[in-house]
């Protein structure tokens, strides 16, 4: 993988030699984690070239380069970058009445009108964070998608299916409360 066209995406030469010093140090690390969640090299590869374009996009957010908190910045990315991959990949694959069912599921606010605001906000801290995140921006703070999807650095897309598959979980977890 070359890195010209990363460094060509960044403005100042510190910019430029915090990347190339970031690159170096850490590129092997993202790859293996892409791999480990996509089990294929190519695929790692594309996931680990995407994550390189986030990185150069959030440059401004890195500090040491060899800090715990960079590190985990990167695994982050690179592991967002996989998951976008494999959903992507996983897509392609199923039966197309399937998938529609799956994607367009649609669970109507009503849903949750007979829980308290705080059971709510108790039940979706147990939900892992990529579903917490939108749930709370989006239902609790008025965030529309867009906005979701800016301040959680995804496409407004992934905000939605995020959104729809925590409603999902919070429904399934909610149901003894919601029926009574």
């Amino acid at each position: 993988m070359l890195i010209y066209p990363y460094l060509a995406l960044l403005d100042t030469d510190e910019e430029k030699s915090k990347f190339q010093e970031l690159y170096d140090e850490h590129r092997d690390l993202m790859f293996y984690r892409a791999l480990k969640i996509l089990n294929n090299h190519v695929l790692a590869e594309d996931a680990l070239q995407e994550a390189f374009i986030r990185v150069t996009k959030n440059i401004h957010k890195v500090g040491e380069i060899k800090s715990p908190e960079t590190i985990r910045f990167l695994l982050v990315i690179t592991e967002n970058a996989a998951l976008t991959l494999l959903e992507q990949e996983t897509r392609q694959h199923y039966d197309h009445e399937e998938f529609a069912d799956d994607y367009h599921l649609q669970i109507p606010d009503s849903a949750f009108e007979h829980i308290s605001r705080q059971v709510l906000a108790d039940e979706i801290l147990q939900l892992p964070k990529i579903y917490r995140e939108v749930l709370y921006l989006h239902g609790f703070f008025d965030y529309t998608l867009p906005e979701t999807a800016r301040l959680l650095d995804i496409s407004t897309e992934t905000a939605k299916k995020r959104l729809q598959r925590g409603r999902a979980m919070l429904l399934k977890k909610t149901r003894g409360i919601y029926h009574g």
